[in-house]
């Protein structure tokens, strides 16, 4: 059975109070419309954070062997099943050179944070317009999904994944441990509690 945890947001005030109740963006939506925002983790205030060290030539070796993956790309570039065998030759190399891996994941992936810490007074600070903002209370479904699992089930389950602080940036030689370095940061964000829902499924802005 699954057990249900409660995990919040912190959001800033901004013009969306003024806004038609229909309005789409903002942070009044959470509750008016119910919509949240996924963030780009190029546009996070951490420049380190989601820019791990890659060694491409094993990432390459690895999704090479993976029909799955080629397909999903060529479906996010429209791409024919021909096009794909073509383009697959560039984006191992691509991949093994390590060339734009970080700027084409951070582009596609869609990241929404939460907090385990519903009273912290720097994230109320810091992301809430200086105690200003206000906060609001999810409750989810622990599933136990593996992260790779959850990422599969793209927006049909938002699974939050807590966030791991480490000393020293990691260094990424696994296909499997790819998409964990969205869930770690330095250790000096380790007062923020956080945790992750991804979401590879749609373009973000």
């Amino acid at each position: 059975m699954s057990a249900t945890i409660l995990r919040y947001k912190y959001v800033p005030l901004d013009d969306s109070f003024k806004k038609p109740p229909d309005y789409k963006d903002g942070s009044l939506c959470i509750i008016k419309v119910g919509t949240i925002k996924f963030t780009h983790p190029k546009d996070f205030n951490d420049p380190f954070d989601c820019y791990p060290d890659i060694d491409g030539k094993a990432i390459s070796k690895a999704y090479g062997q993976d029909k799955a993956f080629f397909k999903e790309l060529g479906r996010r570039r429209n791409l024919s099943p021909a096009q794909r065998i073509q383009e697959k030759p560039k984006q191992l190399k691509n991949i093994e050179k390590a060339q734009n891996i970080n700027e084409l994941l951070n582009n596609e992936v869609g990241i929404c944070s939460l907090s385990r810490n519903l009273l912290n007074l720097l994230m109320w600070a810091h992301y809430a317009s200086s105690h200003t903002g206000f906060v609001v209370e999810f409750s989810v479904f622990n599933e136990h999904l593996s992260l790779n699992d959850a990422i599969n089930c793209s927006m049909t389950c938002l699974v939050p994944f807590p966030v791991n602080y480490k000393k020293e940036k990691p260094i990424i030689t696994s296909r499997d441990l790819f998409y964990e370095y969205f869930l770690i940061k330095g250790e000096d964000w380790e007062y923020e509690q956080e945790e992750r829902v991804i979401d590879l499924s749609i373009t973000h802005n």
